[in-house]
């Protein structure tokens, strides 16, 4: 239910976790966007190739993840 009317539920799957649990991208892949959105709260989206990207909802937080070191 949106503002009173009924709606469609997302093609996607949610997965409770506490809240601050650290979360990883399922594949390597450029962010395209990551902020506060209406709708999924925050949210980031990264971008894959070949058409196939990723949504992130519902975070507590957005970090930027620290730099890895080789």
């Amino acid at each position: 239910m949106f503002n009173g009317k009924p709606g469609n539920a997302h093609g996607g799957a949610d997965f409770l976790s506490p809240g601050g649990t650290p979360i990883h991208a399922p594949n390597d892949g450029r962010i395209v966007v990551a902020r506060n959105l209406y709708f999924s709260g925050n949210t980031v989206v990264i971008d894959h190739g070949l058409g196939l990207f990723s949504m992130l909802a519902h975070l507590s937080v957005i970090r930027r993840a620290p730099k890895a070191t080789t």
